[in-house]
């Protein structure tokens, strides 16, 4: 099983830290690891002990991420997977006396198979953004007040869906805060139609302006999230920064595992085996149950944070990012709604109901003086070719006209923040 290595080695190779050192000690450790599985073999005085040694291995090295296997969902795919191998190396067991050799030869040929698909994959070149442009965005109302963003996955603009045919009336968020003393642009524009690509280019003071950015690696995205110049840089200005989202951002870990990021080599490597399965079951103590922890839950969670928070008085000097996953799919919030179908009707009853959630939380605040807030979406929806993905929504409170004025897409929001603590 050694070939296995090979799988992976596209992506490892496009990781951020790779390097031969690290390829040649991986390679060793593999090697390491089927010389210890054959002596387990030899020894095994049944079949069936071969079978447990068998489990140990598969478990660890299988890859169940690869787009080989055509199976949508990566828990569906890992027992599936898992199944289908046992199978195979029970009937050879059953039928043939000398399985393992014909066995190993049948994963090699696979593993060729894999490996020269991902070879002639087109891939983009693994360019890191080492020096941060900032636009110039001059802020001319500073304070100590403590800034609030909440970000709304994949909120499309209300004007994009009117185009489209839809009723966009109560509970119609826009309206609403203009009501109440909110700045809004129902047209916000985003560079970006992909949440990872837009959030990193926010906290890095607008890297869209590096050509090429739009298709970096996720490894590479995932490395300038973990940079996040705009966090380090409130940092040296003894800013307070409290992160309740799936990243991790400067020294901040995520709030919630929800999706694997790696950011280096060591990570990468074992985002590729059974490590990520365990490690996203890490909510439940039954292992055999892998499923992964729920988008549902990370929502319920992060949604009472933004009403907890909104409902303390404003500690000054602190900035607090909260991400809703909605109204991303899956579009289910509790036992308040549970729609199961992936469709543009589904989302708009989604995006409907991510509206009433905002506005109940935005009653429910005992006094929003206390905070400058700022409510976005990272890029429009991007399940309909008539609907346009990089249209969102910005809103704004406690900040000034002039200085919101400046601002020409949502990935200029970081500077803004930055720039407008002392």
């Amino acid at each position: 099983m050694l070939p296995y290595f090979f799988i992976i080695y596209r992506d490892i190779e496009l990781s951020a830290d790779f390097s031969l050192i690290y390829f040649l000690l991986t390679l060793l450790f593999f090697a390491l690891i089927d010389i210890v599985f054959r002596l387990l073999y030899r020894k095994a005085k049944k079949k069936r002990d071969f079978l447990i040694f068998n489990f140990i291995y598969t478990c660890f090295f299988v890859f169940f991420y690869s787009s080989f296997f055509p199976l949508q969902f990566a828990i569906v795919k890992s027992r599936f997977i898992i199944a289908l191998y046992f199978l195979i190396v029970y009937l050879f067991l059953a039928f043939f006396k000398k399985a393992y050799p014909f066995i190993n030869r049948l994963a090699i040929i696979l593993c060729v198979i894999i490996f020269i698909n991902q070879t002639y994959k087109t891939h983009q070149n693994k360019t890191l953004v080492n020096k941060t442009i900032k636009r110039k965005i001059l802020v001319s109302s500073q304070s100590d007040k403590p800034i609030i963003l909440i970000i709304m996955d994949e909120y499309a603009s209300p004007v994009q869906l009117k185009k489209n045919g839809m009723p966009v009336c109560c509970p119609d968020l826009l309206n609403y805060l203009g009501s109440t003393n909110w700045i809004t642009n129902p047209t916000s524009y985003s560079f970006e139609t992909n949440t990872i690509h837009s959030i990193s280019s926010i906290y890095n003071y607008n890297l869209v302006q590096n050509e090429g950015y739009s298709g970096e690696s996720d490894e590479n995205i995932a490395t300038n999230l973990k940079k996040a110049q705009v966090i380090r840089d409130l940092y040296k200005k003894k800013i307070l920064f409290k992160n309740y989202s799936f990243f991790s951002l400067g020294n901040n870990s995520y709030y919630r595992y929800i999706y694997a990021l790696p950011t280096n080599f060591i990570e990468l490597f074992l985002c590729n085996s059974m490590y990520l399965i365990i490690k996203l079951s890490a909510k439940s103590p039954v292992l055999h149950n892998l499923t992964p922890y729920s988008t549902e839950d990370y929502n319920n969670d992060v949604y009472q944070k933004i009403n907890e928070i909104l409902n303390q008085p404003g500690r000054p000097r602190q900035f607090v990012y909260l991400h809703l996953l909605m109204p991303h799919w899956p579009f289910k919030f509790a036992d308040e709604i549970n729609l199961n179908e992936n469709s543009e009707q589904n989302y708009y009853k989604y995006w409907l109901f991510t509206n009433n959630k905002i506005i109940e939380a935005l009653r429910k605040a005992k006094d929003l003086s206390d905070y400058r807030i700022i409510i976005s979406g990272d890029h429009g929806y991007r399940g309909d070719k008539k609907i346009d993905p990089h249209q969102t929504i910005t809103a704004f409170y406690g900040f000034n006209k002039a200085d919101i004025s400046q601002l020409q897409s949502v990935q200029d929001i970081g500077i803004l923040i930055e720039r407008s603590f002392k």
